[in-house]
């Protein structure tokens, strides 16, 4: 018997060689085919090599959140990472004055151009076309300051202590940290960006099981510059970064 995976202990770890393994927490699971081979794999793997495989992919998926002395894209990596975040999303919106009934307007009137001149599609195919959902600008959660604030309110951004190592030449810092007397609460960027990332991934995962009103997707990337098709949901996502 293969002990459990604690997902959350993982997910949420810090840097540490230990983990807990229990059944005990929310996992969000966009593919389900893609765990339908997974208790098999498990049974008959070795636990290190289980392991290693997770402390690896865990490595990649938090390797670009690290500042990499010599980084000449830092800003352009920043900016990128910090746009998955919800309160910039709202700092956005709220400083741009959008028409979004004029936009929505526009983009029915062109998806009925598009019917009108294409009669030779299939029904089906223009049934689909017709009912699609096209949503323009940003789910509502994003324009409710009071439930940014309570979600992030844990969230503390004190002194650059990056910036400060780095200024006196002390980065990499780890083995140079007990030696300055930086206060221990001050964050760096690693630290903070990964605190507000899981942060709004445990809030959005509360959402699982409540009732949303039309418009607030979770899946809503607000400050993405593509367009986003739904087949399930017929739903086609304009967000605000592409007006």
């Amino acid at each position: 018997m293969v002990a459990p995976i604690d997902l959350r202990s993982l997910f949420d770890a810090e840097l540490s060689a230990a983990h807990s393994w229990t059944w005990t927490d929310t996992v969000l699971v966009q593919n389900p085919f893609y765990y339908q081979n997974l208790s098999q794999i498990i049974l008959n793997t070795s636990k290190k090599a289980i392991s290693n495989y997770l402390t690896l992919a865990a490595v990649f998926n938090l390797r670009p959140y690290l500042q990499i002395r010599g980084d000449s894209e830092d800003s352009r990596k920043c900016l990128k990472q910090m746009s998955t975040l919800d309160p910039l999303a709202n700092v956005y919106a709220s400083n741009r004055n959008f028409d979004y009934n004029g936009f929505s307007t526009f983009f029915s009137d062109l998806k009925n151009f598009f019917i009108a001149y294409n009669p030779q599609l299939s029904p089906n195919t223009l049934s689909t076309i017709r009912r699609i959902d096209i949503k323009v600008g940003a789910p509502m959660k994003i324009f409710d300051d009071a439930g940014l604030q309570t979600a992030f309110s844990t969230i503390r951004i004190q002194d650059d202590s990056y910036e400060q190592r780095k200024s006196q030449n002390l980065i990499p810092w780890q083995q140079n940290i007990n030696n300055i007397n930086y206060d221990s609460q001050n964050s760096d960027y690693f630290t903070t960006i990964l605190a507000a990332l899981r942060q709004q991934r445990m809030t959005d995962l509360s959402q699982i099981g409540t009732y949303l009103p039309p418009g607030d997707s979770v899946r809503w990337k607000s400050l993405e510059t593509d367009f986003i098709f739904n087949q399930i949901e017929n739903e086609l996502s304009l967000f605000f970064a592409n007006i």
